[in-house]
């Protein structure tokens, strides 16, 4: 098992595209964290840096106190049940519930979709436009969103009101 730290990391490509910002987040030692956010919004940018398999422009992501630059590339999940009918994501939320339990490891999960990130995650953090906006249980999320943006995670499509998050 192990503790995961992101220290105040950026990625910023070549081209002068902000994928991450300024992101800051701690996943405790067997926790599953999920990263919820549009598309473009920095999730699979932080899930490849700490794979190793991209560098952050500045700053740390720590494993136990170890940099990520200083280890091998490991491969990660991301978005791995999108492309699954509906009834199956259910099922396969269900036993990635029960795998986690069983085996105790600290888990980063990313997907877009917002049932996925409340269902599997004991914490979730929400990505806009590579920002860290709220890190919180799923209960808190849910009833105590912190803006707007934050609160479309538990409403309706069709429902949701135009917010500005700068």
């Amino acid at each position: 098992m192990a503790e995961i730290a992101y220290e105040h990391v950026w990625k910023i490509y070549p081209d002068g595209t902000e994928a991450v910002h300024d992101f800051d987040l701690e996943i405790h030692d067997g926790e599953l964290m999920v990263l919820v956010g549009p598309s473009g919004c920095g999730k699979t940018t932080a899930l490849r840096m700490l794979a190793g398999l991209e560098r952050s422009t500045t700053d740390e992501i720590l494993i136990d106190d170890e940099g990520v630059d200083d280890l091998d590339p490991s491969f990660l999940m991301d978005e791995p049940l999108s492309n699954l009918d509906a009834k199956l994501r259910v099922q396969l939320r269900a036993e990635l519930v029960k795998l986690h339990q069983r085996l105790g490891v600290t888990t980063l999960y990313v997907t877009h979709d917002q049932v996925e990130a409340m269902t599997l995650g004991q914490r979730v953090a929400v990505l806009d436009h590579g920002v860290v906006q709220q890190v919180h249980t799923p209960s808190v999320l849910y009833d105590r969103p912190a803006n707007l943006l934050r609160g479309v995670v538990h409403r309706e499509p069709g429902n949701e009101l135009p917010a500005r998050t700068h």
